[in-house]
């Protein structure tokens, strides 16, 4: 009789364990249903690292942590900013809200190859849009023309780009397209299109020819093919990462240097 009573009380406390929850309430409508009218719930606060910290937040069974699994991120262990993230595809993804900037708008002054870390965008992007015009040489220049007529090489090469690159699961799409052509003439022009870059401006003489790496149409080393060219590397927790893997810096007699400033837009 007294192991039947136990068998009972363990099947009806188990039961009690996979039916609804009610805190507040009776009737529980749902498998946790809480009611209140002055009081709310506490998720759990945490110091994340960074958007891939796997080691603050914890499995209890062992196992690697579960997707959908939510922690309210105080911004004091370097991920910024504060708020509720989720974690799915093994990193923490914040919930967004209305007091939340989703767009950044940005620029950047370019002047030669390498790595350039943008920062100051307020959150980690998952896409950015870019924009330029070949030549730009500084962020407040107001005017500005080649100096002199038909030079035939970098001085009067114009065009314009336009690019982009977003996350795909665990990889970065790109694309970039761009044109250039040649004040000297407009006998001819030369377009550009990459899928493993995201900027990219293309400088061509008279003919249409890619300028060299020199700032003239007939000499030099060929190896950048009037090419300024660069990839995102990486979607940081404040910005991204760009390497230039090309830059035709033009001359450095006469006025034929060469910066070029992109326009960006950073996405959520």
């Amino acid at each position: 009789m007294k192991n039947s009573l136990i068998f009972l009380a363990v099947l009806t406390f188990s039961q009690f364990l996979i039916a609804q929850v009610g805190i507040g309430t009776v009737n529980p409508e749902a498998r946790l249903d809480i009611v209140s009218t002055n009081s709310g719930i506490l998720i759990p606060r945490v110091a994340l690292t960074s958007i891939t910290d796997a080691s603050t937040v914890i499995n209890p069974t062992g196992g690697t942590i579960a997707a959908s699994t939510l922690v309210y991120n105080d911004s004091t262990g370097g991920l910024t900013p504060a708020g509720y993230y989720y974690w799915q595809n093994s990193q923490w993804n914040q919930l967004a809200s209305t007091s939340q900037k989703q767009v950044h708008f940005g620029k950047i002054l370019v002047s030669a190859s390498g790595v350039i870390n943008v920062s100051g965008v307020g959150f980690s992007p998952k896409s950015v849009e870019f924009v330029a015009i070949n030549r730009v040489q500084d962020f407040n220049t107001g005017a500005y023309r080649a100096n002199g007529n038909n030079t035939n090489d970098i001085r009067m090469a114009g065009g314009m780009t336009t690019g982009y690159a977003q996350i795909n699961g665990t990889s970065i799409d790109q694309q970039v397209i761009s044109n250039g052509f040649s004040g000297s003439s407009i006998n001819n022009i030369g377009t550009y299109s990459s899928i493993s870059h995201c900027i990219a401006a293309f400088f061509v003489n008279n003919n249409g020819e890619p300028i060299h790496d020199d700032g003239s149409p007939n000499s030099g080393s060929d190896s950048q093919n009037g090419l300024i060219s660069a990839s995102l590397q990486s979607f940081d927790d404040d910005g991204f990462t760009l390497n230039f893997d090309n830059f035709l810096a033009g001359s450095t007699t006469s006025n034929r240097t060469n910066q070029m400033v992109i326009i960006y837009k950073a996405y959520r």
